[in-house]
């Protein structure tokens, strides 16, 4: 990541968050890093947010979703979570 434009408070392009978030995973040792995106960050965040209290309304909104039906398929349940790519990095560096 480019950490002077962190640093500074800069924004940082897309496509920095997209190796970033690869590094991640490498270094988790998931094998399918080239497959993990920052959107396929969504999907275990919107879980995630419901499973620790956030109405749908909440998650809709911070989502950018302009219909909740949209925000509902983003949401995985505990089977499919824990095999998701995106979650595994986050356990991965978080030390859980």
């Amino acid at each position: 990541m480019d950490t002077a434009a962190v640093a500074k408070n800069e924004r940082i392009d897309r496509h920095e968050v997209a190796r970033f978030i690869r590094r991640l995973a490498t270094a988790a040792g998931l094998p399918g890093w080239k497959q993990i995106s920052p959107h396929a960050c969504r999907h275990p965040w919107n879980t995630i947010a419901r499973r620790k209290g956030a109405d749908l309304e909440d998650r809709q909104r911070a989502m950018g979703h302009a219909d909740p039906r949209t925000t509902q398929r983003y949401d995985r349940d505990k089977d499919s979570l824990d095999r998701d790519a995106s979650f595994l990095v986050a356990a991965a560096t978080s030390g859980s």
